[in-house]
């Protein structure tokens, strides 16, 4: 007996061993599809509830914009008597030409190598100096020092010379009969939009009479008074937003872009006014893109690699990204996710090099309200080489600490059935020597 567990321990002790091979191999060796399935959906569902609150955005905004149009302040003050509004007017003449003067010291302190003359020929820094004031007005490039004031209706200097000493500054011509405003609109409907604006944190809210008038803004801006029909109006975004809500009955976004002297891009959202059939004008809502980008670079969910951003339908960057050195609406993001978003609806898992050239998994998905697309990338071996590791190591310490036990429990059984055959062969010696001696003591009687 004591033979017999003896070689049972030692098939046992060898059937651990095999054991133990064969999920060694099946740990290390085999592909795990559903651990690479489980990062997959996860990615998957990290991207689409971004998409989802950036929905949810554009349906509040829109909803926003809606209820505006339908309500009864909106309605009496574009249905208010409009005038030249001489004192605000200026204001913002003067205030743009601040604007210009300040771009104008910018540029020249880019290339200051250049004349004055050079200047005037330059394509970039004329769009900067030229804009159109009303239908006939105009801003022009002067030399501060010798042009004549009496030509010009508004003037400032840009404080900043060009190579050949011109001390540089801006002037206007402009006819204040061009600009349109609300005319002592009531203070408690004013108030009513005041308050709304900073209850749900717009940027400024717009308001459009039916013959292109900006007649009313909570922040007066460069676009109050303007008539967006005019052409120096219509290529600029508020114009081209205007326009593309005329052909519309539901509420347009547009954007984002980066308004002059801004610094963050801006999205409006318009919605027409009606009277029952009446059109009264627009209303338009002019936003930050500073929540959706807040969303967009959200890092939850992705790791220390990750990164995820939006680009346009000219798939153009529009919010931040980790990406060294893009500018947003200028650098162009043309990678396997990118394509895809546009070309299919549903988010799918691509294996691809980023603009890094690095290996990546990434996914999309659509924001349905807008023609944009949120894409996500992070690095293959974050996702899947340091926790497949982490995962080895975890199963290897399991199936040790397991197989251990295993060992110990078999040595213990062994051990148990040694004793017991032991203690069997010592009794029945015994009851043999004592048989032995009751045959004996028997003889010896006979």
């Amino acid at each position: 007996m004591i033979k017999d567990s003896s070689l049972f321990f030692m098939i046992f002790v060898v059937s651990v061993f095999m054991v133990v091979e064969f999920q060694i191999y099946v740990s290390v060796f085999s592909s795990d599809n559903d651990f690479d399935n489980q990062v997959e959906n996860h990615l998957i569902s990290t991207v689409q509830i971004k998409g989802e609150r950036i929905n949810d955005y554009f349906l509040e905004r829109k909803h926003d914009a809606l209820v505006l149009a339908d309500s009864v302040e909106v309605k009496k003050l574009l249905q208010g008597d409009v005038g030249m509004g001489v004192e605000i007017i200026e204001k913002n003449i003067k205030n743009d030409l601040d604007v210009i003067s300040k771009q104008i010291e910018i540029f020249v302190g880019k290339y200051p190598k250049l004349s004055f003359s050079e200047l005037q020929e330059d394509f970039e820094f004329q769009n900067i100096v030229s804009r159109g004031l009303g239908e006939t007005g105009s801003t022009f490039l002067v030399d501060f020092n010798s042009f004549d004031k009496g030509e010009f209706d508004y003037y400032n200097s840009a404080s900043v010379r060009t190579s050949d000493e011109v001390l540089l500054g801006v002037a206007a011509k402009v006819n204040l009969n061009e600009f349109k405003i609300l005319d002592n609109p009531p203070v408690d409907l004013t108030n009513s939009m005041e308050r709304f604006r900073e209850i749900s944190d717009y940027k400024n809210l717009i308001l459009i009479n039916p013959e292109g008038y900006v007649i009313y803004e909570v922040d007066s801006g460069s676009e109050l008074g303007t008539n967006l029909n005019f052409n120096a109006y219509n290529k600029l975004p508020l114009g081209k937003a205007y326009f593309e809500a005329k052909d519309s009955r539901s509420v347009i976004v547009y954007g984002p872009y980066l308004g002059i002297g801004e610094t963050e891009l801006v999205l409006l959202f318009l919605a027409k006014v009606y009277e029952g059939e009446r059109f009264l004008g627009m209303i338009v809502l002019q936003d930050s893109m500073n929540a959706v980008n807040i969303i967009s670079t959200e890092s939850a969910g992705l790791g220390k690699t990750g990164d995820s951003y939006i680009v346009d339908e000219n798939k153009f960057l529009i919010t931040s990204s980790k990406m060294g050195g893009a500018d947003l609406l200028i650098q162009e993001v043309k990678t396997e996710n990118t394509k895809r978003c546009f070309a299919e609806t549903i988010g799918k898992i691509s294996y691809f090099e980023d603009f890094k050239g690095d290996f990546v998994i990434g996914t999309y998905v659509n924001i349905l309200e807008v023609e944009w697309c949120l894409v996500a990338e992070i690095s293959e071996q974050e996702v899947f080489d340091t926790p497949k590791q982490g995962k080895i190591r975890q199963d290897l310490a399991v199936i040790i600490i397991l197989n251990l036990a295993l060992l110990i429990f078999g040595w213990i059984f062994t051990r148990n059935l040694t004793i017991n055959d032991t203690t069997l062969s010592t009794k029945k010696r015994v009851e043999e020597k004592k048989m032995e001696g009751e045959e004996r003591v028997e003889e010896e009687n006979e």
